[in-house]
């Protein structure tokens, strides 16, 4: 997109759940859309295999909002946010599997990533689907919840995480 129209796709009659994704800007988008007058809310559960059922019972009535990021830079990010980086390596951390359905559910970044096995939960509801890279070229756009002390991704790291996610999808 190059310049969002934000009242072209939301609107002011209808209700919001945002259900999104770690590190990709879910708190910015709803102090945004707060600010703007808009009835929105955010509950995040997206990974729980039941994620779609309790949107519908909890929210009923609310058009899922589900926003996505660049996926390198969201598992870089949420390494550092989440501070696996004092308890693991990076190359553990792109293996690191706790399964559970509380707080984040699974807990391995690269599950996180696989968007499209997630929103596909949410087909059904008609979600609004946005990227965070769109979003912040928004003149006033917040950014909140900022990864403090974040270093750059370096080429080497990049690399690491497309070979697990290519790993990922290829069922490896």
């Amino acid at each position: 997109m190059d310049l969002i129209d934000i009242h072209s796709i939301f609107h002011f009659e209808e209700k919001y759940v945002i259900v999104g994704f770690p590190k990709c800007g879910q708190i910015s988008l709803e102090t945004y859309l707060r600010g703007l007058g808009y009835d929105v809310q955010r509950h995040d559960i997206i990974w729980r295999s039941n994620a779609s059922d309790m949107v519908k019972t909890q929210n009923p009535g609310r058009t899922p909002i589900i926003m996505t990021r660049d996926p390198i830079q969201m598992i870089w990010s949420s390494y550092f946010y989440w501070h696996y980086k004092e308890t693991m390596s990076f190359e553990k951390y792109l293996k690191h599997k706790v399964v559970r359905e509380s707080s984040l559910g699974n807990e391995n970044p690269i599950d996180h990533a696989d968007y499209e096995k997630h929103t596909n939960k949410f087909l059904d509801m008609k979600p609004i689907l946005l990227k965070f890279e769109d979003m912040i070229t928004i003149e006033d756009y917040p950014h909140e919840n900022k990864t403090e002390k974040k270093p750059t991704i370096t080429p080497k790291y990049v690399e690491m995480i497309q070979k697990a996610l290519d790993s990922y999808k290829s069922g490896i």
